[in-house]
């Protein structure tokens, strides 16, 4: 641009000196009709300091990728277009060592999963690519999930597939293989304790092949319903079997009598008397017959039937507190990450909505000097557009800049203050109207995704209430995320309203839902 008189703009560098300053140039030829060229005269803006909050964001950012590839669980994150942004090595390493290095940032989650049938990695899918595939991109694209996946070399994952407010997922995976080797092994030391305790303690049967009567201890008629007595008919004990475990017990019955399988065994649900179904343990062992005639064939089975209704129950409610507590420490470390990348984004916005200020505060300066060359100038260009064109629009776009800061403020701190909940509550004087609309920011994004039919009408003049904000905050939510998920079609509405009951002197919210 020197050597031929050009204008320059944006011409970034640094002095060559220790104090590494940095500098943006525009520069305009200084010509006379006359004596011609006269030299440049331009503006040199000192931007030292965005310089290192950019050098200091993208040091931020390096952080927060070496702390996310140093987790234990595998996280990935997509963006809008379902296009990979980042991964650590681990939840490659789950989708599987040997596509890895195919796994790089850009790449869709259905070429993903496209590669996990291609290289035969998708058990479940054999067979069934098309359907498989389908299913998985169904489940990848709709809400919030979380599932058990068998991954190869007896590998059990647990993963949560998360939308993100900017549209796109964010997927958490965790091995439980240990889990799930305590979940077998509790399985075969119940086994092994119910072999050695045949008959002890729990209800007796014995059963000759052929037979139409099973011969029942006192305690297996009490766990069926039946009156006391030395037998029950075999049509009876058949007929009490769950319609769902019958095909099981056939199964597991024929197996035995085959020598498939060493003894008789199997859990499964058995119609009481009073007409409610309990979880029995089946245990039998058959005596084969050693005779040449008899060929080792099963002539009898004898055994135990015990009732394990409540340990059944106890396990459920086990797997569900196991995969809460493992929800719960997972969000707890997600929420401790959101709320230092929050603090980390704080910063350069906040230098943002100061410079928009700033530059607002120019332009409306330099708006009068500008108007005055234009008149002598006619027209003349500022970033490429027409001076005549852009003269209002510029106050508009820094204006919306310095907007948009303040709200990605605001999302910021109501983000930080979600993320970070208290151990102790703190009553305080709470606003409800407040509590509500910094709970509707927080879902923004859900709430656009899920219905096209949102109404928030907020009570004027409604009386504070005493009560912990951010708990109250944490309640609202909850209940939006329920009816937000009720909802069958987006064509469904849902109505957020506060009022106040004078009569009763009660504030009230009020959450409905078409779903």
């Amino acid at each position: 641009a020197l050597s031929r008189l050009q204008s320059f703009r944006g011409l970034y560098c640094r002095l060559h000196d220790d104090s590494q300053r940095g500098f943006v140039l525009h520069g305009e030829p200084k010509t006379d009709p006359v004596a011609g060229f006269g030299g440049y005269f331009g503006i040199a803006r000192d931007i030292t300091a965005e310089w290192q909050e950019l050098e200091r964001a993208r040091d931020t950012q390096a952080l927060l990728a070496n702390a996310i590839e140093n987790v234990s669980d595998g996280c990935a994150l997509f963006d809008v277009d379902d296009r990979l942004i980042y991964s650590n090595s681990t939840w490659r390493d789950y989708i599987n060592a040997e596509i890895a290095p195919l796994i790089e940032p850009g790449i869709t989650f259905e070429r993903i999963m496209q590669l996990n049938l291609q290289y035969g990695l998708a058990a479940e899918g054999i067979g069934r690519e098309d359907d498989w595939l389908q299913e998985r991109l169904t489940r990848h694209r709709g809400g919030k999930h979380i599932f058990l996946q068998y991954a190869a070399e007896h590998q059990w994952l647990l993963v949560r597939d998360y939308p993100t407010d900017s549209g796109g997922r964010l997927i958490i995976t965790s091995d439980i293989t240990q889990l799930k080797q305590r979940e077998q092994a509790l399985a075969e030391s119940e086994e092994r304790y119910a072999l050695a305790m045949r008959g002890a303690n729990e209800g007796l049967w014995d059963w000759r092949v052929g037979a139409d009567q099973v011969h029942v201890s006192a305690h297996a008629c009490a766990i069926l319903g039946f009156s006391a007595s030395s037998t029950i008919p075999l049509k009876d004990w058949l007929a009490c079997l769950h319609p769902a475990d019958r095909k099981l017990w056939r199964r597991r019955f024929i197996d035995h009598l085959k020598g498939v399988s060493a003894f008789f065994e199997c859990e499964l649900r058995v119609r009481h008397q009073n007409g409610d179904y309990r979880w029995v343990y089946i245990h039998g062992l058959g005596l084969r017959d050693a005779s040449e005639q008899g060929r080792g064939r099963i002539y009898r089975i004898a055994g135990s039937i015990g009732d394990i209704t409540e340990r059944k129950h106890l396990q459920d409610k086990a797997r569900q507190q196991e995969l809460q507590l493992i929800q719960a420490n997972k969000m707890t470390a997600l929420g401790t990450l959101v709320a230092g990348a929050a603090h980390e984004i704080n910063n350069p916005n906040n230098l943002i909505a100061m410079n928009a200020d700033l530059l607002l505060a120019i332009w409306q300066d330099a708006g009068s000097i500008l108007d005055e060359y234009a008149i002598l100038n006619e027209d003349f260009l500022l970033g490429g557009l027409p001076y005549a064109e852009i003269r209002d629009e510029i106050p508009v776009l820094l204006t919306d800049v310095r907007t948009s800061a303040r709200r990605i403020e605001k999302i910021i701190a109501d983000l930080k203050s979600f993320a970070q909940p208290r151990q102790n509550p703190l009553h305080t004087t709470v606003a409800l109207n407040g509590v509500v609309q910094s709970a509707t920011r927080l879902l923004a994004h859900m709430i656009r995704a899920k219905t096209d039919h949102f109404t928030l009408t907020l009570a004027a003049a409604l009386p504070a209430i005493s009560g912990d904000a951010q708990r109250l905050e944490q309640i609202v939510v909850n209940l939006l995320v329920n009816a937000l998920e009720a909802l069958p079609a987006s064509a469904q509405g849902v109505t957020v309203q506060t009022c106040y009951e004078a009569a009763t002197k009660r504030v009230e919210l009020i959450v409905q839902d078409g779903g």
